[in-house]
């Protein structure tokens, strides 16, 4: 298996805030989960 790390892609940045938010949202038991940290934006 090979592991790559690099810099998002901008094309990659509405996925990625989506996970940070449902994972995080979930980790402190937010109602939507999905809806965590959301007013960042």
């Amino acid at each position: 298996m090979s592991i790559s790390i690099r810099l998002l892609k901008e094309s990659e940045l509405m996925q990625a805030n989506y996970i940070f938010r449902v994972a995080f949202g979930t980790f402190v038991k937010h109602p939507i989960p999905e809806n965590y940290d959301s007013d960042l934006n």
